[in-house]
């Protein structure tokens, strides 16, 4: 995948984590516009094809379920092949890397949309803030009181880091761009047709099931990460516990997100959302009081520190491979 011929006697990695950091700076001083942007073109595109593909939720769940899959596989495979193809024409491969990642770090987007909530809570504009935020998530806002607004734009920030920027770095510095790509393409999809929906509720099963189980190892590690020097250090093994009852009764990996977070903060998250007319009663999360609008610019202070923490760790690493190497 990287090509070091034409290049300074540096390892494979050492590349990667240039390209990494040239990526992660370029998608924070010019993010794309969400009007041009490819990925979310994507998920436009994916959005009118569920409605195809699965035209009647009505039908034997274990048809949905496969029809589901298919839907997976032809929504993706196509654009995974024909970058597959690509890359070898390419006389400078890194280049891919670095546009594939440009484009697949995203999260740059719901900061600016979340603190646009922020701003209009901090001028007591319910409405206002209600609208910005029903452009970030998938849940009903209509009913949402401030708190419960502030409570969301946190969650919302949270989850769009975890999966659009941590979970990115993880995965291109274990498994190269294409992975990334399949990733980042297959979240547009578990959003898209996002199994808390009734009408996809055994249709994304599939989708739902392979989205969890990649995300499952670089989530938990950003949520570890939050907590590192936040909480007390007896929190750590409290949290392995509790998340096992959660995911146990819950079967939901955004949860030790929720748990990290509420204690950095020392604010009550989660609890019961409203999908259209569909209920799902989380549990609450925290003994805590309920956020405030201040706690969303808290919530990003704290994710930034985790990424830093983040890279930190793959400056050392790089290191270590340098000298060892």
């Amino acid at each position: 995948m990287l090509d070091t011929v034409a290049l300074p006697e540096f390892t494979a990695y050492s590349y990667q984590v240039l390209v990494l950091a040239l990526a992660a700076i370029t998608a924070r001083v010019l993010p794309v516009s969400v009007k041009y942007h490819p990925i979310f073109f994507f998920a436009l595109v994916t959005f009118r094809l569920g409605e195809k593909v699965n035209p009647d939720p009505n039908r034997n769940s274990s048809q949905l379920v496969i029809s589901g899959l298919l839907g997976l596989m032809s929504a993706i495979a196509p654009l995974l092949l024909i970058v597959w193809l690509f890359i070898p024409l390419v006389e400078f491969p890194l280049f891919v890397d670095w546009l594939i990642l440009w484009l697949c770090l995203t999260d740059q987007t719901n900061w600016k949309a979340q603190l646009k909530v922020k701003d209009a809570l901090d001028k007591q504009q319910k409405l206002l803030a209600r609208d910005r935020l029903s452009d970030t998530v998938l849940r009903d806002v209509s009913k949402l009181s401030p708190m419960g607004i502030a409570k969301a734009s946190i969650e919302s920030m949270l989850l769009h880091s975890a999966y659009q920027y941590f979970a990115i770095v993880f995965w291109y510095l274990l498994l190269g761009p294409l992975f990334v790509l399949f990733y980042r393409l297959l979240a547009v999809l578990q959003q898209s047709w996002n199994i808390k929906l009734p009408a996809f509720k055994h249709f994304s099963k599939s989708i739902n099931f392979v989205f969890t189980l990649i995300s499952y190892l670089p989530v938990r590690l950003f949520a570890w990460s939050i907590l590192l020097f936040r909480a007390p250090f007896k929190s750590l093994f409290k949290m392995g516990k509790t998340l096992r009852q959660f995911d146990k009764q819950y079967h939901c990996g955004s949860f030790c997100l929720f748990y990290a977070m509420s204690l950095s903060l020392k604010r009550q998250l989660a609890g019961p959302v409203f999908y259209g007319e569909h209920k799902i009663n989380r549990p609450r999360i925290g003994d805590f009081p309920p956020p405030e609008a201040a706690d969303i610019q808290h919530c990003r202070r704290i994710i930034k520190e985790t990424a830093m923490i983040w890279w930190i760790v793959i400056v050392i690493s790089l290191v270590v491979i340098m000298i060892s190497a």
